[in-house]
Parts: C-alpha cells; structure tokens; sequence
C-alpha cells in the first residue's frame, strides 16, 4: 500500500486560505476607515474638524476613493499575500492632513483595528 502525498495541494490551500482571511481583514480596515470619515461639515462649512480629529465631509471625495488594490483572493496571491489600501492621486489631500494638519488618518485606523485585524487573519479554518 502507498500513500500519496502532494505538498503543494496543501501549499495552494493554504494560500487560498490566508488570501481569503487578508482579503476580509483589507474590506474591513477599508469600512471602518471609512466610517470614520463620515462625520459631515454641511455647507456653510462651519464645523470643520480640528487637530487629532478625522477630517469632516465636505464633498465625500476622501470617504469614497479609500480603495483597495488585490483585493480578489488570485490578485493577493500573486502579489506575495499582500494588499494595499490607500487613496487616489486626486484626494492626496487626505494624506496631506493627516501628515501635515495633525488630522488622523490611516496611521489611526490601524492602531484602532489592529486587535480585530489579527483576529481575522488568525482565525481558524473552518
């Protein structure tokens, strides 16, 4: 009697599995980074945000253009098990606030979903 084994059927579901787990963890950074920008600043605009705060709505460019490139499970796998979140050239401001008007940002939402983040891709196969 012999038994095969293939390794790399193991590897491949492995992949598949950890994309999977990345995949929910990016979609759920993405949500809870853009609820945080939902705060409104209707017109007059008198209400903006200030120092250690999210910036307001003003327009719901910077709340809408937060995207994700790989987010399909193929895409994360072949760019190593990796994503990337961030913004589009045409709402750079958000970085420019968070950088250099003491706005947060992306460094904050991390911090804030760090624990659940790790859960996710922690989480046990089913």
């Amino acid at each position: 009697m012999a038994l095969e084994f293939n390794g790399f059927d193991l590897l491949d579901k492995a992949k598949q599995q950890a994309a999977k787990r990345i995949q929910r963890a990016a979609v759920f950074f993405k949500d809870v980074h853009q609820g945080k920008l939902a705060v409104s600043n209707p017109r007059p605009h008198t209400t903006p945000s200030k120092p250690g705060e999210y910036p307001r709505k003003r327009t719901g460019a910077l709340q809408k253009h937060v995207s994700i490139e790989f987010l399909d499970v193929n895409s994360i796998i072949a760019n190593g098990l990796k994503t990337r979140i961030g913004i589009p050239a045409n709402v750079v401001y958000g970085m420019f606030l968070e950088l250099n008007m003491d706005r947060l940002g992306f460094a904050e939402t991390a911090e804030l979903t760090e624990p659940l983040i790790r859960a996710i891709l922690q989480e046990k196969a089913a």
